[in-house]
């Protein structure tokens, strides 16, 4: 059997490719989920606004205006720690993609260099083959030029 003399760092890079595909698959579910808590964020912000105690109109209560308030800068507060956040996962899912690709690419690199690596294990292989079919031909070929010369020195006795 052919052995590839570079399968031991091909089998490496195909577990580094596997664990960054991981890597990227949890980064993107984290992404996800960020984006969700934000989107239920910006839902009870829009509640928030809607709220008819906010519109009433006759004897205001500041102490809920100001709870209101409050409650809204929260929302508004956790609303852009969510993008900060979302926008720190993307960078981290870039990389994570860079990382799938790179090792993807190195991974095809070494593959097609054990594609060739084979096919000039199998050709050495072919050409000492016929080498060695081409030195049996030729000793048939002497020794049936042999015989004849024997047969032929026989005739003429």
């Amino acid at each position: 059997m052919l052995e590839f003399r570079f399968r031991s760092l091909l089998e490496l890079r195909r577990g580094e490719r596997d664990v960054a595909m991981s890597e990227l698959a949890a980064t993107i579910a984290n992404l996800e989920e960020l984006v969700r808590r934000r989107q239920t964020i910006d839902a009870a912000r829009q509640a928030a606004l809607r709220d008819p105690s906010l519109t009433r109109v006759g004897r205001l209560q500041i102490r809920s205006l100001l709870d209101q308030q409050r409650y809204h800068q929260q929302l508004t507060d956790a609303h852009d720690r969510a993008i900060d956040e979302e926008v720190t996962a993307s960078a981290v899912v870039q990389r994570c993609q860079a990382a799938v690709r790179e090792a993807t690419t190195e991974v095809r690199r070494l593959e097609l260099l054990a594609e060739k690596d084979l096919a000039a294990s199998m050709m050495r292989r072919a050409k000492a083959e016929q080498a060695a079919i081409d030195e049996v031909a030729a000793r048939i070929s002497l020794s049936n030029v042999s015989q004849l010369r024997d047969s032929m020195s026989g005739v003429k006795r």
